[in-house]
């Protein structure tokens, strides 16, 4: 609260996608906010956060074919932030394929691992 500081929230969607902002199922006034390219980007402005009683609030970043949600903390101004975000929450109607690589990279760890043993294990025998 009383603070100059903007809160910013990335969704993971295309920008062409964007249709509206809403916080506690209000839609925000875009004079209120600006949006960026790179996903989509929502910066809230100070003098909006400012108009917020402290406690919990919900935005939702409303696009045609679904939305991104979480909850965010507004606190009287002290040494920590002023905001914090938790339980990010997307839902996505599309049929678009998810990009990137979320593979656990534990197992080629521990696969790494059993090979290197192996190489060892080889390597003592004929030491001997």
């Amino acid at each position: 609260m009383n603070s100059n500081k903007e809160l910013t929230f990335c969704a993971d969607a295309d920008i062409s996608l964007f249709v509206e902002v809403r916080i506690d199922g209000s839609v925000v006034d875009p004079k209120n906010y600006s949006v960026t390219s790179g996903s989509t980007i929502v910066t809230l402005k100070p003098s909006y956060l400012n108009t917020f009683k402290d406690g919990e609030h919900t935005i939702e970043i409303i696009f045609k074919d679904g939305k991104a949600a979480t909850t965010f903390k507004i606190a009287k101004q002290s040494s920590n932030s002023t905001a914090t975000t938790k339980n990010t929450t997307t839902t996505n109607n599309s049929r678009s394929p998810k990009t990137g690589d979320f593979t656990d990279a534990g197992i080629y760890i521990l696969l790494l691992g059993m090979l290197v043993i192996a190489i060892l294990g080889v390597w003592k025998r004929k030491m001997v």
